[in-house]
Parts: structure tokens; C-alpha cells; sequence
């Protein structure tokens, strides 16, 4: 193993303009990485032709707006109670990335879109 000290005191001469040249990983985890790419490749294929054959998105690209939208304050009262998602303060019955605010509970808000309810916690 060479040191940096190795280095200044002059036991060991820099290697400039040399290429050092790191072993190749084994046969095994190169086939391994292969396999894993090639698998991937086949996933992201076939959702793209799922959603092309149904002429809908992938369910589960309607569900990221809302996954992206946080839930960061709740002021909780009986007569209006409002929250703070992604940076804006919605109501019961606001609509926010094309999710309708059902509910607003202590701790967790209630949306709702196309007959699914989905429940955010505070963060």
C-alpha cells in the first residue's frame, strides 16, 4: 500500500503520465449487472406498451402527483379546518393537482379522484 508520506519523502516515485490499471471485475457480477439492465429495459418497455395498448397512462403515474404533494401543517378546528400541501392552504372541498381535499383530520388529509380516497400524514 503506498502512503502519502511514502510519497513525500521520495521511497515511492509518482506514477505521471503512467495509467494504473484496476482489475476487471469478475465474469460472474459482469453478467450479473448484464442481466439486471437487460430487466429493466424489458420493464420500462413493457409499461410503455401497456400504456400505449390501453390508451391510459399507467395507474401508477396518476398516483405520483399526489405522492409528490406533502402534507406540512394542519390547523384543526371544527368549523374550518385547513392545511398546507406543497406550499398552498387548501380547504375541504379544494382541489389540488386534480385531487379533491375530502377531509381534514388532526393529523392526516383525506383526497379523493375517480371513486379512490388516498390519506397523506402530516410530515
Amino acid at each position: 500500500m503506498v502512503s502519502d508520506t511514502d510519497l513525500a519523502r521520495g521511497r515511492i516515485a509518482p506514477t505521471e503520465g503512467r495509467h494504473v490499471h484496476l482489475p476487471k471485475s469478475p465474469p460472474v457480477l459482469r453478467k450479473r449487472m448484464w442481466f439486471l439492465l437487460l430487466l429493466l429495459a424489458n420493464v420500462v418497455s413493457w409499461c410503455c406498451v401497456y400504456g400505449l395498448w390501453t390508451g391510459n397512462p399507467l395507474p401508477v403515474l396518476k398516483v405520483l402527483a399526489i405522492d409528490r404533494a406533502r402534507v406540512t401543517g394542519i390547523m384543526h378546528n371544527q368549523e374550518n379546518p385547513c392545511a398546507i400541501v406543497s406550499g398552498r392552504v387548501v380547504r375541504q372541498g379544494d382541489t389540488i393537482n386534480g385531487y379533491k381535499v375530502v377531509k381534514i383530520h388532526e393529523d392526516k388529509v383525506e383526497f379523493e379522484k375517480d371513486g379512490r380516497v388516498l390519506t397523506r400524514q402530516l410530515n
